[in-house]
């Protein structure tokens, strides 16, 4: 279960772009503009998509998370 908090901002021009996020070890904060549409009503998905389409931020789900193997050939100097 993740825990998360909403913290309501200042209103801005265009609130649907300016959804933030921030994560710790106690969990995950959003930081969401007062004026944005229907806040009370949305669920952690819908600020994670909140979130994605502000384009702050590209959140991968833990399926598509893969590790890249760093090789000497793939290592730039």
């Amino acid at each position: 279960m993740t825990k998360f908090t909403v913290q309501f901002e200042l209103p801005v021009d265009n609130p649907m772009n300016n959804v933030r996020i921030k994560r710790s070890k106690m969990g995950v904060t959003f930081f969401v503009p007062i004026n944005y549409p229907d806040i009370h009503s949305l669920t952690y998905s819908d600020l994670i998509a909140a979130v994605e389409l502000s384009g702050l931020l590209h959140i991968s789900t833990p399926l598509n998370n893969t590790k890249e193997v760093l090789t000497k050939s793939t290592i730039k100097r």
